[in-house]
C-alpha cells in the first residue's frame, strides 16, 4: 500500500513546506540593483570632480608658469633701458599708448644703444581672443620699433615677441580688462638693492595671480620692481 504524504508535516511537496521556503525575489533584485547604480553614480561624480579639479589645477600652474617666466624676461630687457645713451637724454623711458591691430593699448616703452645702433622696445598687456573657443584671452607682449634716435614718440610698433598667453576669467569675458600693470615712480634706488642709490626711475610689473582671478582672498599680487640705473632722473 503505498503511503501519502500528510498536510502539513513539513515535507517537500506539501503546502506548508512551499510557504517556509525563503529566497531572492524581484524586489529584493530591484532594490540590489537600485543601490549598485547610486553607488556607481557616487563613485563616477566623485572620478569627474577630482578630473575638474586636475584640469584646473593643471591650467592654473601653466598660467602662473607662464607669468613669471615672461615678467622675467620684462624685467631683463628693462634693464637695459637707457644703456649707451645719456642718461638725462628726453624719452628714454614713456608710458603712453600704442596702437596694434587697429586698437590702442597702454604699453611701456623704452630704448638703449648697442654696437648697431638705437634699440626701441615696449611691453603691452593686449587683448586678443583664443582661435579655438573663441574666448577673450590676454597676451603679454615684447615690442619693438625702428627709428628712435629721437625719442620714443611717434613710431610704428609691432609685437617683437609673445611673453605670456593669459586666461581671461569667465566673469571678465563681457569685458576683460589688463591683467598686468606697470607704473613709473622716480625714487632713490640702486640695481638689484646693491650699492649706493641715487634718484633713477623705477618700474613696477603688477600682476594677477591664478588664485586671485578665481576670487581667493588674503593673496597678495604678484610684483616685482627693478631700477633702471642707465636713466637719471
Amino acid at each position: 500500500m503505498s503511503r501519502h504524504p500528510r498536510a502539513g508535516n513539513g515535507r517537500p511537496g506539501t503546502c506548508a513546506g512551499i510557504a517556509r521556503q525563503r529566497g531572492v525575489n524581484l524586489i529584493s533584485l530591484m532594490v540590489g540593483t537600485l543601490l549598485s547604480v547610486i553607488g556607481i553614480l557616487a563613485m563616477l561624480t566623485l572620478y569627474r570632480n577630482l578630473v575638474q579639479t586636475a584640469v584646473v589645477a593643471t591650467q592654473d600652474a601653466n598660467q602662473d608658469g607662464q607669468l613669471a617666466a615672461g615678467l622675467l624676461t620684462a624685467q631683463l630687457e628693462l634693464q637695459n633701458a637707457g644703456f649707451g645713451i645719456d642718461p638725462g637724454g628726453a624719452q628714454n623711458l614713456l608710458k603712453t599708448d600704442v596702437s596694434l591691430g587697429g586698437q590702442s593699448h597702454p604699453a611701456l616703452l623704452w630704448r638703449y644703444r648697442d654696437a648697431t645702433g638705437y634699440q626701441c622696445r615696449g611691453l603691452v598687456d593686449r587683448a586678443d581672443q583664443d582661435a579655438v573657443t573663441g574666448k577673450a584671452l590676454r597676451r603679454l607682449s615684447l615690442l619693438e620699433a625702428s627709428g628712435c634716435g629721437a625719442g620714443l614718440g611717434g613710431l610704428s610698433w609691432s609685437v617683437r615677441h609673445e611673453l605670456a598667453r593669459l586666461q581671461v576669467p569667465d566673469d571678465q569675458q563681457a569685458a576683460p580688462q589688463p591683467l598686468v600693470d606697470f607704473t613709473v615712480a622716480a625714487v632713490d634706488c640702486a640695481p638689484f638693492g646693491f650699492g649706493a642709490k641715487a634718484r633713477h626711475p623705477q618700474v613696477t610689473l603688477t600682476a594677477q595671480s591664478s588664485a586671485q582671478l578665481a576670487g581667493a582672498s588674503g593673496i597678495a599680487p604678484l610684483s616685482y620692481s627693478l631700477c633702471l640705473s642707465n636713466i637719471a632722473e
